[in-house]
């Protein structure tokens, strides 16, 4: 993709752009020498494996494996093709790409599609606003104490009750209808009829944004609940749109998040809007009720602190714990809000208004043991045994993975008091429970062992030649001026590892290309590299645990080069042999008492 992009314009955008603060929107890095380290934003981890090195322009991942520069990042934060991340990065330093072709055929596509939803929201928010057929739809919204601010900042439409206003309006434009289907505006018509149908006929229209405020999709709801049709319906999954990976108003809540190190998470688009009406704006909804690891690690890049206040009937219970569990699970800190009298958060906040909204999420939203406890014992007999051990079953497991021992005893006085079981039965299920974990943990290891017998043992005996062949590749990377000493005592031919074979190859031809004299550009060599080597060298550069000296790793890789050849000629000889090629015999021998003395030498 690069190719797209003049050379001297990727190594401007290297030159200007920080990669420190770049990742810094995305995670809380800390200074930990000359490098930044925080916790990983592509994999759920605990502890910090993530580091960045602003010298060399590089991120790495010692957990996941993720590496490469800030182009790389982009690419995998925002599911960026280059062009898209060389064009915010751009953006970001003052740099003017317009003069350059940039954009190849799946780019165009995607932008067309883009411009396609753009024009349609418009004609949406033009129904709403201006069209005396949208009044209804209109007087809805203000009968729900949406403003016209808000309406506005959120881009609220109306789609017309017919079935094809939307195509007619497209059509005068030169959409045709083949391009409306593919972002979902339209659908094709059932059994007899053909043609299409607009999808959100007789709909609010919110539109969705991604976190650069492009609309990528739509969401549109009834308003006339006594109509049997789906209350809510999204756009279908485009080469735009994946639900799993948005959150409803993240566009705008985003730095609020992040300011106030907190977000809450709603179910529906009015309970965001009747949010930020009121002035809470760190609130955003899931699209739909299955909560994602995306969507997690989307939330994990601004705060780690997650409020969920999903209505408070049985599916929003279920969609809690189910949100809940892929929340604790990324590593965010989380806290369930249940409303009372079972209502929703746009409701509360219209009866109640936002400052008793804001008192429930700081007093009565409570932790995750603590409302699957409450949930438990809504469905289950407490007065019965089997009631009482059904749900210490339900969060026996959460218990045991409580590392403070001031919060377990917290909440085994908790459980006790509300099963009327006495804490030390509880502590002892705790122990039995643990026990069983370590024992399954062990039968797995223990087959996983055996199976992998064969490749454990490949690895363990490759493992010295590809760390010394590592140690080099660094040392080299760092010292590139050394690039002739390589190539007098080392030697290509003598590495056995391909990835740095190749990366040593490449910088040789780098440094003959351009001459390198008064200093060598790590950046811009980087971008010479084909993409997997690209993130595969930030491994090598941060990993320091291997303590040979150059000397030794010299000696090592001529040795292994020298055993490996033996052995080849070994087996061609008994292949001769075999064969009775008697000259082809006595040639191979001579080759090998040849490489036998210069071993030894």
């Amino acid at each position: 993709m690069k190719n797209f992009i003049p050379e001297e314009k990727v190594q401007e955008i290297l030159e200007r752009v920080s990669i420190e603060q770049i990742v810094s929107r995305y995670v809380s890095l800390k200074q930990q020498g000359q490098n930044y380290i925080g916790l990983c934003p592509f994999h759920s981890e605990k502890t910090p494996s993530f580091s960045v090195n602003p010298s060399k322009g590089l991120f790495y991942c010692f957990g996941c494996g993720a590496g490469g520069n800030v182009f790389t990042f982009l690419m995998k934060a925002e599911n960026y093709t280059f062009v898209e991340a060389a064009e915010f990065l751009a953006s970001q330093a003052g740099i003017l790409l317009t003069d350059n072709k940039l954009i190849k055929k799946v780019d165009k596509e995607k932008n067309f599609l883009i411009e396609i939803n753009s024009l349609a929201q418009k004609y949406y928010h033009y129904m709403l606003m201006e069209s005396s057929k949208g009044k209804k739809a209109l007087e809805y919204l203000k009968n729900r104490g949406i403003s016209s601010d808000i309406i506005m900042e959120f881009g609220i439409g109306y789609s017309l009750d017919d079935w094809d206003s939307l195509i007619s309006f497209m059509k005068k434009r030169n959409v045709p209808p083949s391009e409306l289907e593919k972002v979902g505006l339209i659908s094709p018509s059932t059994g007899n009829n053909s043609g299409y149908y607009d999808r959100f006929r007789g709909r609010i229209i919110f539109p969705i944004y991604n976190l650069n405020g492009l609309i990528i999709g739509f969401g549109g709801r009834i308003i006339d609940d006594t109509i049997k049709a789906p209350k809510y319906l999204n756009s279908p999954e485009t080469k735009i749109f994946q639900k799993s990976k948005l959150l409803y108003g993240m566009n705008i809540a985003r730095d609020e998040v992040r300011r106030k190190d907190l977000v809450i998470l709603v179910e529906g688009y009015m309970d965001v809007i009747a949010a930020h009406q009121k002035g809470i704006k760190n609130t955003v909804a899931s699209l739909g009720t299955a909560f994602t690891a995306e969507q997690a690690r989307m939330l994990k890049r601004y705060t780690d602190n997650v409020v969920i206040a999903y209505d408070a009937d049985e599916a929003g219970q279920e969609a809690a714990l189910r949100g809940l569990s892929v929340l604790h699970e990324n590593g965010c800190k989380v806290k369930i809000l249940t409303l009372p009298d079972k209502s929703d958060p746009d409701d509360y906040i219209r009866k109640h208004g936002p400052e008793r909204f804001v008192h429930c999420i700081k007093n009565d939203a409570v932790h995750l043991l603590e409302y699957k406890l409450r949930i438990a014992a809504q469905k289950n007999n407490l007065d019965t045994i089997e009631g009482k051990k059904k749900v210490l079953d339900f969060i026996i497991r959460d218990l045991t993975e409580i590392d403070s021992l001031v919060e377990r005893e917290y909440y085994i006085r908790l459980i006790s008091s509300k099963l009327g079981v006495t804490e030390q039965v509880i502590a002892a299920e705790i122990g039995k429970y643990s026990k069983s974990l370590q024992n399954i943990g062990a039968n797995r290891d223990k087959k996983a062992t055996l199976r992998n017998n064969s490749k454990e043992k490949y690895l363990l005996g490759n493992s010295i030649q590809y760390r010394v062949e590592r140690f080099i590749v660094r040392y080299i990377m760092e010292n590139p001026q050394k690039i002739d000493w390589f190539q007098e005592v080392v030697g290509l031919h003598l590495f056995q590892i391909s990835k740095f074979r190749l990366i040593i190859r490449s910088l040789i031809k780098y440094i003959e290309t351009n001459k390198v004299s008064d200093g060598f550009n790590f950046k811009a060599f980087i971008l010479t590299l084909p993409e997997e080597l690209q993130s595969f060298l930030p491994e090598i550069l941060n990993t320091s645990e291997d303590t040979y000296s150059i000397n030794d790793c010299v000696y090592i890789i001529k040795n292994n080069w020298y055993k490996t050849q033996i052995e080849s000629l070994k087996k061609e000889i008994s292949a001769a042999e075999e064969c009775e090629q008697r000259e082809v015999v006595d040639s191979l021998v001579l080759n090998l008492i040849e490489l036998q003395r210069e071993w030894k030498k």
